[in-house]
């Protein structure tokens, strides 16, 4: 819109939030000087100098920003994964106590049996880590190819570092979330195979247990790169589970009281529990 239109229309009249920029461009030297004057002078009330660096600075936050958010992102779907991975590895367990019991009591040791299953967590780690490596580099070098198109400004070597890194965060969520129901299947005693009672028990703290939460901490910290944002969004987590299990606990109660109602009969009785 031109000035002559934006003053007949009355848009430059006393309240208006019109702004008016003069861009700059020639020689280095005589920008230069004008840049001088210009700070060396008082500006007009609400006039400002706006600086290349500035510019560049204001760009520089905003993808800063953009890529802690999307760090912080992948760092959730992490975690998600992270849960899957222990539920599955859970369920593997319980699947393979009676095997693991029975190759205890054939003479197999406790230390043997943790390797196999750690070998076993190994071979399915390594390929797919190796795998996703190599779609991920594939796909990004198509993305550089098509962007140093583009862009003339852009560097032909392609950075490794982040499909490495993203590599090293699977086998690191993999690990810390299925290593612990894979070392408490290593512990089956083997009576477990004439006494199913004896092929889970139930501990009121297992230390092994803490391998997850340590691990999740770290990718926090790390994929943050601030120990005030990292603390801000594992209290978040730690209050969504506490949220989540007090929801499950409720609704067992209900259910539980709802088959009592049916069935009438007292507190008492175990099968309904």
């Amino acid at each position: 819109m031109s000035l002559a239109d934006a003053e007949q229309a009355g848009l430059l009249g006393v309240g208006s939030r019109a702004r008016h920029r003069l861009l700059l461009a020639g020689e280095p030297a005589a920008v230069q000087d004008w840049r001088d004057w210009a700070q060396s002078t008082t500006l007009p009330q609400g006039a400002d100098l706006i600086t290349t660096e500035q510019t560049q600075e204001r760009m520089r936050t905003a993808f800063d920003r953009a890529g802690a958010f999307l760090r912080l992102t992948a760092l959730l779907s992490a975690l998600l994964a992270g849960v899957a991975i222990a539920l599955a590895a859970q369920r593997y367990a319980r699947r393979k106590t009676s095997e693991v019991a029975l190759l205890r009591a054939l003479g197999t040791s406790r230390r043997r049996v943790l390797g196999l299953l750690v070998y076993t967590l190994g071979a399915l780690a390594i390929p797919s880590a190796a795998l996703g490596l190599l779609l991920a580099l594939g796909l990004s070098q198509l993305a550089w190819l098509f962007a140093s198109q583009l862009f003339s400004s852009v560097p032909t070597v392609l950075p490794l570092g982040p499909s490495f890194a993203a590599a090293a965060m699977g086998i690191a969520v993999l690990i810390g979330f299925a290593l612990p129901p894979l070392a408490r299947l290593a512990e089956v005693p083997p009576v477990a195979v004439f006494r199913q009672s004896m092929e889970r028990r139930v501990r009121r703290f297992d230390a092994l247990y803490l391998i997850p939460l340590v691990v999740a901490l770290l990718l926090i910290w790390t994929q943050s790169g601030s120990v005030q944002l990292a603390g801000i969004l594992a209290a978040s987590l730690f209050g969504v589970a506490i949220v989540a299990a007090l929801l499950a606990a409720l609704l067992l109660f209900v259910a539980r009281r709802h088959i009592m109602s049916i069935c009438k009969c007292s507190p008492t009785c175990t099968s309904c529990r």
